[in-house]
């Protein structure tokens, strides 16, 4: 029978599987390329699954199709993953099988992944859960202040002649003063944090680019939508130079990463891109901080 593992081709396929790495350290992209040539209908050919672990966040894969002409073509799909947690994955084979109408049998083609290491600390915890008792916990703070007595200065004296009998009243301005005092230093201290100091990585600005601080620095954005870095930058509210210059970067680096080639890819700082973007995951750190849990 064809099995779970069939592509759906029809007539003999070549596969090739690329990593751009073996080891990695946590939320630094892990990128998986499935090259497949042959005559089938690769167009119809869905992405397979090719990875699949607990602490490893898979983002959604992409599709090209190259057709040479009625009788070839070639389909390459790209893979991005982000490990959240240290882990060892050993190297292991990975089948698929396609249909070959000339024995009439389904042929299995069995792709090798390497070992895969991904090294540093696990995330801290940000679910949602915590953040809710984290403001229960400061509106429970804020509630048994409101709530406790207020001791006046001194005693009321009532029945008293003269300006004895306006002690009470000064009393209760005083310590109605001191409450809103208080208060007024209570709130000042739990009001919404704003995010404006510049924080664009120094190792950017010394004309050192690594993908693994760009991603760090983009994490707010990744969080809040799940996507990779490249998409990110793409589905952006950013300028068209800046989403141009950001995303050559990346590719770049990525090609660089794929070639195996020594050196490190040609990076140019453009300081007003780089605050643009440092301005926009700033923008999103304060539009998350003020929705309510």
């Amino acid at each position: 029978g064809r099995g779970p593992h069939f592509t759906g081709l029809v007539g003999k396929h070549e596969f090739d599987l690329q990593l751009n790495g073996q080891r990695f350290i946590v939320n630094e992209p892990l990128e998986l390329k499935l090259t497949v040539s042959g005559g089938g209908a690769l167009e119809n050919m869905e992405a397979p699954s090719l990875l699949k672990h607990p602490d490893i966040e898979e983002f959604e894969s992409n599709g090209d199709l190259k057709i040479q002409n009625a009788d070839q073509a070639t389909k390459i799909f790209e893979y991005t993953f982000l490990p959240k947690a240290p882990l060892t994955l050993p190297a292991t084979s990975i089948p698929l099988t396609y249909f070959d109408p000339d024995s009439m049998k389904y042929v299995a083609v069995n792709l090798t992944l390497g070992e895969i290491i991904v090294g540093g600390t696990a995330q801290a915890s940000t679910k949602k859960e915590d953040r809710k008792s984290e403001k229960e916990a400061k509106q429970d703070s804020s509630q048994k202040i409101l709530e406790r007595p207020l001791t006046l200065a001194g005693p009321v004296f009532t029945k008293l002649s003269s300006w004895r009998d306006y002690i009470g009243g000064v009393n209760l301005l005083l310590a109605s003063l001191a409450l809103l005092l208080a208060l007024s230093f209570f709130f000042k201290k739990v009001s919404l944090p704003q995010f404006s100091k510049s924080n664009i990585p120094q190792t950017f600005k010394k004309g050192k680019f690594q993908t693994s601080e760009f991603t760090k620095w983009l994490e707010p954005l990744i969080a809040r939508t799940g996507k990779s870095p490249l998409r990110v930058i793409r589905e952006s509210d950013l300028s068209e130079k800046t989403k141009t210059y950001f995303e050559a970067l990346l590719k770049e680096t990525d090609a660089k990463q794929f070639s195996y080639l020594k050196g490190t890819p040609r990076f140019e700082y453009q300081a007003s891109s780089f605050k643009e973007l440092d301005d926009y995951i700033k923008s999103v750190k304060n539009e998350d901080t003020q929705q309510p849990s």
